[in-house]
């Protein structure tokens, strides 16, 4: 998915991704569940907007789901500027 040179199937793998990891969450290791969040952190940071916009709805809605426990990576702290 990551290595995609067309973003739109960047988009269309986070879209299975998510999919696939709610309705198969009892039965995936955390092995598995570890490379699906290496997945989504890393096209966070994709440079086409759409692809980072659907990697964030899709952490969310993997968090929201009980899939990935919230991090202290996740977070991001405010500096006072």
């Amino acid at each position: 998915i990551v290595k995609s040179s067309i973003w739109q199937s960047r988009v269309a793998g986070l879209q299975i991704l998510k999919n696939f990891s709610i309705f198969n969450i009892f039965i995936l290791n955390d092995e598995s569940k570890d490379s699906f969040k290496q997945i989504v952190t890393n096209l966070l940071t994709d440079e086409q907007l759409e692809v980072r916009l659907c990697a964030c709805l899709t952490l969310t809605s993997l968090i929201h789901s009980n899939f990935f426990d919230v991090e202290k990576s996740f977070l991001v702290k405010k500096s006072s500027d």
